[in-house]
C-alpha cells in the first residue's frame, strides 16, 4: 500500500480522491490540487506544492516538505495538513474542521493562528520536521 514517485516530472492532483489507507510519496515538486477530495491515506510531497493543496480534504493526511501556493485547504472538511514552509495566502478559506500546521501562512477569518500543543509538536517531530517555528491554523 505504498507508491513512491521518483520520476522528476511535476504532476497535478497527486492523491486526488484517495479513499484507502495507502501512502503516496512524491520526491519532487507538484503543481495543482494535491490531495483534493482525499478521504483516507497519507500523501507526502518532498518538495513544493501548487495552488489548492488539500482542497476539499475530507480525511487523511497531507504532508508537504516545502511551500504551498495560495488557497491551501480551501473548503477543507476534515483531516490533517502539515506544511514545512509557507502555506500561502487565503489559507483555509471556508474550512469546516481538521487541522493545519505550517511555519507561515495567511489565513482567511475566522481561521486564525494559534500556538501548538504538545501533541502537535510530537506529530511534527514524527514527520521528521523541527516544530520550533510551526503554528496551528484553526
Amino acid at each position: 500500500n505504498k507508491l513512491i514517485i521518483n520520476d522528476k516530472t511535476v504532476k497535478d492532483t497527486v492523491g486526488a480522491r484517495l479513499n484507502q489507507d495507502a501512502n503516496i510519496i512524491m520526491n519532487g515538486n507538484v503543481d495543482l490540487s494535491t490531495g483534493i477530495l482525499m478521504r483516507k491515506g497519507t500523501v507526502r510531497i518532498n518538495g513544493n506544492a501548487g495552488k489548492n493543496s488539500g482542497a476539499l480534504l475530507n480525511g487523511g493526511i497531507l504532508i508537504i516538505d516545502g511551500d504551498t501556493d495560495d488557497f491551501t485547504a480551501i473548503d477543507m472538511i476534515k483531516g490533517k495538513i502539515t506544511i514545512n514552509g509557507d502555506a500561502g495566502k487565503f489559507l483555509a478559506a471556508q474550512k469546516r474542521s481538521g487541522s493545519i500546521m505550517a511555519k507561515k501562512g495567511r489565513p482567511i477569518p475566522p481561521v486564525e493562528e494559534k500556538p501548538l500543543s504538545g501533541d502537535d509538536r510530537n506529530l511534527i517531530l514524527g514527520y521528521g520536521f523541527n516544530p520550533s517555528d510551526f503554528k496551528k491554523f484553526e
